[in-house]
C-alpha cells in the first residue's frame, strides 16, 4: 500500500470512528434528556436526533441563532453533570423530602430561589436539600 493510500485509509478510519463516537454520544444525551422538561427535551432532539442546526431551529422559533446555541450548551452542561445523571437515575430512591428539590432544581433547571417558590420551601431548606443531593451524588 502506498503512503497516500495509507493516509487516506487512516483518515477514513478516523472519520468513521469520530462519527461512531458522535452517534454514541448523541444517543447517550438523548437518553439523559428524557428527564428534562418537554421543551428542553424537544430542543435537544431537534439537534441530536433530527440533525437540525441552531440556525434552522432559530429561524423556525423566530429566535436569534446565538440564543439557541447558548441554550443547547446550557442543556448539555446540565445533562452531562454528575448530579443530573445521579438524580435522573435515582429520583425515586431519594428521600421523599428531597425529591421536589431534585426534580425542580436539578432536572428542570430552576434556580434555587425559583425552586423555593415552586415547592413552598424556604431558600435555606432548598440549599440544604441541594447540598444533600450533591453529597449523595458523589458517593453513589
Amino acid at each position: 500500500m502506498t503512503a497516500i493510500a495509507t493516509a487516506v485509509q487512516f483518515a477514513t478510519d478516523r472519520d468513521h470512528q469520530r462519527r461512531t463516537l458522535s452517534r454514541q454520544r448523541a444517543e447517550r444525551l438523548l437518553r439523559l434528556a428524557e428527564s428534562l422538561p418537554a421543551g428542553d427535551r424537544a430542543l435537544l432532539k431537534q439537534v441530536f436526533e433530527h440533525g437540525q442546526s441552531a440556525a434552522e431551529i432559530a429561524r423556525l422559533a423566530q429566535q436569534n441563532p446565538q440564543t439557541v446555541r447558548r441554550r443547547v450548551r446550557q442543556l448539555l452542561r446540565r445533562v452531562e453533570s454528575p448530579m443530573y445523571r445521579f438524580v435522573a437515575g435515582h429520583l425515586d430512591m431519594l428521600p421523599r423530602e428531597l425529591q421536589p428539590t431534585a426534580r425542580r432544581h436539578i432536572l428542570e433547571g430552576l434556580s434555587l430561589r425559583q425552586t423555593a417558590l415552586a415547592t413552598g420551601q424556604t431558600l435555606h431548606r432548598v440549599r440544604r436539600h441541594r447540598q444533600s443531593i450533591e453529597t449523595m451524588s458523589r458517593f453513589l
